[in-house]
């Protein structure tokens, strides 16, 4: 798992939060207890930035026990009581229908080809709450990278072995606004921008689409 192995080597290789999840505020109830799920949370930038509010009540989930380990203690440390965290993936949130009144997934969804990453998108949308709020910071293919590696299980925009990403050796979809249009038909659109930024210190800026959408 090569994030599992960055994580070991490199620590908290992520710290500060993207701005535009900052713009969820915009659209909560602060005083309201809010149930959050950070899919994908790596070593929880969102995770802590969220659980400020006290009232919110966060659920991070990564494939990687070193980043979940790095969480649980940083919580303890730090005295935060409203988050948990577990392993788990995209494929089968450990979780019942409409649990959630925010999901939030940076930079984590696009692992997968097209096929696989619908497969996602009807479990979060299955574990959402209707009137809630998806935030996604996904891959464009506007994306310099969108034509470097080997495309994967024939679908020609989602590559393994890109140029310049430290996990090279995972897929990455490159989504098309046309695939952003199908695979979320069932959300109203409340922000979307397209945003490059770097990854990680060292690499060359990557292309984003930034999304918030509400069920």
């Amino acid at each position: 798992m090569k994030w599992n192995n960055i994580y070991s080597k490199k620590g908290e290789v992520q710290k500060r939060p993207l701005k535009f999840v900052g713009f969820l505020y915009k659209y909560l109830n602060k005083g309201k207890e809010l149930k959050i799920l950070d899919l994908g949370c790596g070593t929880g930038r969102h995770t802590f930035y969220l659980a400020k509010n006290k009232n919110w009540k966060i659920t991070s989930i990564d494939l990687s026990p070193t980043a979940i380990n790095f969480i649980k203690e940083k919580s303890i440390k730090k005295g935060f009581n409203n988050i948990s965290v577990q392993e788990g993936n995209f494929e089968k949130i450990p979780f019942d229908n409409k649990t959630f009144d925010v999901i939030l997934s940076t930079k984590a969804l696009h692992h997968g080809s097209y096929d696989e990453i619908e497969g996602y998108c009807k479990e979060i949308y299955r574990v959402l709450k209707p009137g809630g709020y998806l935030v996604l910071s996904i891959l464009s293919d506007k994306d310099f990278r969108v034509k470097t590696g080997k495309p994967f299980k024939g679908d020609i925009n989602t590559r393994i072995y890109c140029y310049n990403l430290p996990d090279d050796d995972l897929p990455h979809h490159f989504f098309t606004d046309e695939e952003i249009k199908d695979c979320f038909e069932k959300y109203k659109f409340v922000y979307k921008k397209i945003k490059r930024r770097i990854a990680m210190i060292g690499l060359k800026p990557s292309t984003y689409y930034d999304l918030i959408l509400q069920k």
